[in-house]
């Protein structure tokens, strides 16, 4: 497998400067990065001139160290009230503008692929409506990343934020009625071992729609470090034939303390096998 296919999420920078992941990432010897974008980093969604002038110190910054921004992932879960499954007109409306921004955000990266998340409800009043309100929202903004030359890749969130994306099946059962030729899925290594499925068991699972992939161990550790056996699932990706990008994503709690130990660390692992 081409190492370049191979790039950092970036959530582990959360709480540092764009200048310093990025010059941590690329002193790590990887070349591109799925950019991951929160609070304090982007998002400044009621401050559309903000947003135009941060758009550009990111995009001059990556390009000052040598990276590339293939994948963009704005934080659409967790942190914002936003959610394109709201019931509310006006919160339904606000957050399908904010994430058709996000769309026009990922051309002028420079990317060719956006993660889209499911919205959320609350635990306590789920609901059909709120599921197809979901859908039909999803299935919109999919299409308008279709027209910008954009592949749309959904993943799980946990059952406590209330995604309609909850566990593989669900996953697969949404993008199965969501439609789109240009949607794809996007599964962690630890949650495939988790279901007991090797990468051709998963690819088969999702019938040509398994997208993108994200590496990393058991709780979302250093690759090597645990017991999701990651160097046979590279190597098995590479002897099938997988076309897409692995994202590494190092997401245990408090690894945003020293995000470089364990970027730099994965990236010795990563030259450590004789795939790469």
């Amino acid at each position: 497998m081409n190492r370049a296919k191979i790039i950092v999420e970036t959530s582990p920078y959360w709480h540092y400067t764009i200048d310093y992941m990025m010059s941590s990432i690329e002193a790590a010897g990887f070349s591109a990065i799925e950019l991951w974008t929160a609070a304090p980093h982007y998002c400044f969604a009621d401050a559309p001139e903000a947003m135009k002038g941060r758009r550009a110190e990111i995009c001059d910054c990556a390009k000052a160290h040598g990276l590339t921004i293939p994948v963009f992932s704005p934080e659409q879960m967790v942190k914002y009230p936003w959610n394109i499954a709201s019931p509310d007109p006006y919160m339904e409306k606000k957050s399908m503008e904010i994430v058709s921004s996000y769309i026009k955000d990922a051309a002028e990266f420079g990317a060719d692929t956006i993660r889209i998340g499911t919205g959320w409800q609350h635990l306590d009043c789920s609901s059909e409506q709120n599921r197809q309100r979901s859908i039909a929202n999803f299935r919109e903004l999919a299409q308008q990343a279709a027209e910008a030359g954009l592949t749309v890749i959904a993943g799980t969130s946990g059952r406590q934020i209330g995604s309609f994306a909850r566990d593989l099946p669900s996953l697969k059962a949404y993008l199965e009625e969501a439609g789109m030729e240009n949607v794809k899925a996007a599964v962690t290594l630890p949650e495939l071992r988790e279901a007991g499925m090797s990468y051709v068991s998963c690819r088969d699972y999702f019938e040509g729609k398994l997208g993108h992939l994200y590496l990393a161990d058991t709780g979302g550790t250093v690759p090597g470090s645990g017991s999701a056996d990651a160097e046979a699932f590279v190597a098995e990706c590479d002897k099938e034939g997988y076309e897409g990008r692995l994202s590494l994503q190092i997401s245990f709690r408090d690894c945003i303390l020293t995000p470089d130990r364990w970027i730099f660390e994965s990236a010795a692992w990563i030259n450590e096998m004789k795939k790469f």
